[in-house]
């Protein structure tokens, strides 16, 4: 942003705009500011402020709403990150349902997943008055989806920084899609196997499941006892063509942060587990041995 100051009123402007609309990438060119027949550039250049850029209450809402973000900080692969985590091992606490739903939709949605149609999910769990919420949709996703696995990486690097990055899979093309957003009860496999059978039936490749809790995380870091869903789909998938894809929030992390819209659409709701050791440490729920 760039403030300008007058006797009663203030102006701004966000420069990065104005620099789009002005000279779009030819602004890192000498030339772009070079007269013509002159080899020196100009050392300053002036921009026209208009009046309607003055400080309002309007300004400040949209400023709430500036996703500017700075490209020289840390990145994954030569993508700049918004943000300076580490993507290998922060783990998102247990969320709200309906907010978990909301993130792991907009993660499918940036790799444009498109739902065809939507199944009965609660089917799937035997205990139906548990209290469980999930969703289930078949559709096709056009963009790869990868997902590294938390259980196969390495989390803390070697003596020469080297860390090896889990098993990778690729989900693309026609895709089923379990989201288990309010976990009580476990899957049952009679009904998996039955729901392996449609869904090849059906042309589907792949089977994703989203699962709103722990897979291992230590219980004395979240208060809360892990759960792994992930045999019971194995058991119920192992036979068949479809290839099963179970996503718990130790491997949805990663997603997150990696997916840099998501990332900052949600970044001020999504609770890490940092963040719930480090309030827990300083109210004294949590002591560091020496």
């Amino acid at each position: 942003m760039v403030y300008l100051e007058c006797v009663d009123k203030f102006f701004a402007v966000d420069i990065k705009a104005v620099i789009d609309e002005l000279w779009g990438d030819s602004v890192f060119k000498d030339e772009t500011f070079r007269k013509p027949g002159r080899k020196k550039r100009h050392d300053t250049v002036s921009i026209r402020i208009p009046k309607t850029a003055e400080i309002s209450d309007e300004f400040w809402q949209r400023l709430g709403l500036h996703s500017s973000m700075r490209t020289d900080g840390a990145s994954y692969k030569g993508n700049p990150l918004p943000h300076n985590y580490d993507i290998h091992t922060r783990v998102p606490q247990i969320m709200e349902p309906v907010l978990f739903k909301e993130v792991v939709e907009a993660l499918l949605h940036a790799h444009r997943y498109k739902m065809k149609a939507e199944h009965d999910a609660l089917q799937l769990f035997s205990q139906s008055a548990a209290g469980d919420v999930a969703t289930l949709t078949t559709g096709i996703m056009y963009d790869p989806y990868e997902v590294v696995l938390y259980l196969t990486s390495e989390l803390v690097p070697d003596e020469e920084g080297l860390r090896v990055e889990g098993q990778t899979i690729k989900v693309q093309g026609r895709t089923a899609v379990l989201i288990h957003s309010h976990v009580k009860s476990r899957p049952d496999v009679q009904m998996l196997s039955e729901l392996r059978q449609v869904l090849e039936e059906q042309g589907i490749e792949h089977f994703m499941v989203f699962v709103n809790h722990f897979m291992m995380f230590n219980e004395g870091l979240t208060g809360v006892k892990p759960y792994s869903a992930r045999p019971k789909f194995v058991e119920a998938f192992a036979k068949g063509r479809v290839s099963l894809v179970v996503q718990h929030l130790e491997d949805l992390g990663r997603q997150i942060l990696l997916a840099t819209k998501v990332y900052m659409a949600y970044r001020e709701r999504i609770p890490w587990v940092d963040e719930t050791v480090s309030q827990r440490l300083k109210a004294g729920e949590l002591h560091i041995l020496d």
